[in-house]
């Protein structure tokens, strides 16, 4: 059912970058607006995420307590992930310490990475929000701000999730691959 879900919801994405996107002048959290033909996004006053107001994302807003959840519950997320990594780094370390020398190719610190904030609710009328993440000093420039950043490849520079502020959790963490 999931999956059903996200793939109409990314149907409904798709038809929004056809659809003219109504003028919405309201700010959220203390943002800046930003509206091309395409998509439509809302700065906070974190510097380093935006919200989607797209369609079918324009009547879902985030308050700045929501905002604070997905922090959290994203910082223990990659807590967690970290401290796998660390295991895996050392095991291939130890096989091969000539190719395996940078820790930090296995490491997510959020502090270092800007991200969009796509809300939807889900079939029960939950608020879940896909969280799109790229590495600060990656080649997107400013279009993160204007248009949604969807990455193949790149390794740990690029990862998204899903977080159920209503469950206060998460969950499809993916990481991206390395070509």
């Amino acid at each position: 059912m999931k999956k059903k879900l996200f793939a109409i919801l990314i149907v409904l994405f798709s038809t929004s970058l056809i659809l003219a996107q109504q003028k919405d002048t309201r700010l959220l959290n203390k943002g800046s607006v930003f509206n091309t033909d395409k998509e439509f996004f809302v700065t906070t006053s974190n510097p380093d995420v935006v919200i989607s107001k797209s369609y079918p994302n324009n009547d879902i807003t985030l308050t700045d307590e929501e905002l604070e959840i997905i922090e959290v519950l994203v910082r223990d997320l990659l807590a967690d992930h970290n401290k796998e990594q660390e295991k895996v780094f050392l095991e291939k370390q130890t096989k091969h310490p000539d190719i395996y020398n940078n820790p930090e190719e296995f490491f997510i610190y959020l502090s270092q990475y800007r991200r969009q904030y796509i809300p939807s609710l889900n079939e029960n009328e939950e608020k879940v929000v896909w969280v799109i993440c790229f590495c600060k000093s990656s080649e997107v420039n400013n279009r993160w701000k204007t248009q949604t950043i969807l990455v193949k490849d790149g390794g740990n520079c690029y990862f998204n999730l899903k977080v159920n502020l209503s469950k206060k959790e998460c969950f499809d963490f993916k990481v991206n691959g390395s070509a």
